[in-house]
This record gives structure tokens, C-alpha cells and sequence, in this order.
């Protein structure tokens, strides 16, 4: 659970510091760190590149406007017939600034999941101040993702079992149709399972925190990721000290101590 918690921290103190840079340098070298630590948790060298593509259509359309609406000196242009498009340069530092400020996050967010289960996760977020009530859910979330999983794999059986097969083109009204009705049942069976679980759990005399083990006192700052935490903090100071300009200065204040 402590491990938990200082991972957690860890990886949203390196967050807090990759959205905060400004230079593309700084922020070039957060998101090679993140994705050395992705690639290391995952032990595999394309993990960060398989985690990239999963953010890419959500974040690369953000980059994209920021690259075409940012105003400033022209860097090129692209003409798709009656639609004229301008690119700046303002614009591609921009861009460039926040798809490597989506990668760092990418990769942290993906090492921390590799390198912690889902349930030993959210049960350490009530440690942080998180409501109970709230890591209970996600909780639940997790652990029955696997039976509404099962109901669809059960419900298209039973569709095949009567001979339905879907149709050819997706946003046809019979597919549509279908599509609702299918959600419906699912909805239907979720509500119901969900009752009967709550039942259960009146019936075991537990209340909204169901549970969830207690945070432990100790933080465990000696411990291998007490190491990670404080390799956080320490390498998020030098990422905001490179990414400020301050080097120098501090540099001149510790030769003058010294």
C-alpha cells in the first residue's frame, strides 16, 4: 500500500513538472525519461511508441490547432481545395511543446500502470485524501469490467445462436437499431447484477467503504520506491532549473559558497 502511494506521487509530481516546462529541450528530455521508465517497467522497447499511439488521436488533434490557429510569422502553407491552411511558426513550437508534454504524461501514466496493479492502485488513494467512496468505485469498475465483459461475449452468442448477423454498413438504422437494443440489454443486466451485489454486501454488514484496507502510518521513504519518489523530486528540481535558465546562476552561487 505504501509502495502504492509513493508511486502515485512520484508519477503525478513528474506530471506536475512536464506540463509545467516551457523549452522544448527540458521538455524533450522529460519525455525521454518517461519513456525509458515505461520501456524499463514494461521490459519491452516498443512500449512507448504502443502507448503513443493509443493518445495520438486524442491529442494529436489539439496539436494540429495549435499549429494552424496559432497567429504569427508564416512557416508554410497547405491548400486542400477551398480550405486554405497556414502554418506558423509560433504555432509549431506550440504544437511541438504539447505533444511532448502529452507524451511525458503518456509514458509516466503508462509506467505507473505497469509497474502497479489496478486494484493495489486505487486502494491507495484514500492514503492521499482521495474520498472512499470514490477509490471504492473504481475499484469496482475494475474488478467487474470482466463480467459486463462476459455478458457481451454472452449476449452475442445467444445473437448467433438465432442466426443474426450484423450488418454490412455501420450507420445504417438497422445496424443503429441494433445497436441500441444490444446496449439496452447490456444496461438491463449490468442494473440487475449491480443490485444483487449490493445485496451482498448488506448482507455482509459492510457499508459504502466496503473493504478497502486501511492506509498504513508509514510511508516507507527507505524503501526502493522512497528512492523513486525522491529521484522525482530531485529530477523535477533540474528539469525546472534547466527549463528556467537558472543553471547559470546557481552554478555562480555554488562556485561563491564553495
Amino acid at each position: 500500500m505504501n509502495a502504492a502511494r509513493l508511486r502515485l506521487l512520484a508519477c503525478l509530481l513528474f506530471i506536475a513538472v512536464a506540463v509545467s516546462l516551457r523549452s522544448l529541450p527540458a521538455l524533450g528530455l522529460a519525455a525521454a525519461v518517461a519513456a525509458v521508465a515505461l520501456a524499463a517497467c514494461c521490459r519491452s522497447a516498443g512500449a512507448p511508441l504502443r502507448r503513443l499511439l493509443l493518445v495520438l488521436p486524442f491529442g494529436g488533434l489539439f496539436c494540429l490547432g495549435a499549429l494552424f490557429w496559432t497567429p504569427g510569422a508564416p512557416a508554410g502553407a497547405i491548400d486542400l481545395g477551398p480550405l486554405h491552411l497556414v502554418m506558423s511558426r509560433a504555432g509549431a513550437v506550440r504544437a511541438a511543446a504539447m505533444a511532448l508534454r502529452l507524451a511525458a504524461s503518456a509514458f509516466a501514466l503508462g509506467a505507473l500502470a505497469a509497474a502497479t496493479p489496478p486494484l493495489t492502485l486505487f486502494s491507495a488513494l484514500p492514503g492521499l485524501g482521495v474520498p472512499r467512496i470514490f477509490a471504492q468505485l473504481c475499484l469496482f469498475l475494475v474488478r467487474y469490467a470482466d463480467v459486463l465483459a462476459g455478458e457481451v461475449a454472452r449476449m452475442a452468442l445467444a445473437g448467433r445462436a438465432r442466426c443474426f448477423s450484423a450488418a454490412r454498413h455501420a450507420l445504417r438504422r438497422t445496424t443503429l437499431r441494433r445497436a441500441g437494443h444490444l446496449a439496452g440489454a447490456l444496461l438491463d443486466r449490468a442494473g440487475g447484477r449491480a443490485e444483487r451485489v449490493y445485496l451482498a454486501m448488506l448482507a455482509r454488514g459492510l457499508g459504502a467503504a466496503g473493504t478497502m484496507a486501511r492506509p498504513g502510518r508509514g510511508w516507507g521513504l527507505l524503501s526502493a520506491d522512497g528512492l523513486v519518489l525522491l529521484a522525482a523530486v530531485v529530477g523535477g528540481a533540474a528539469l525546472v532549473v534547466l527549463d528556467r535558465g537558472w543553471a547559470t546562476a546557481v552554478l555562480a552561487y555554488l562556485g561563491r559558497v564553495m
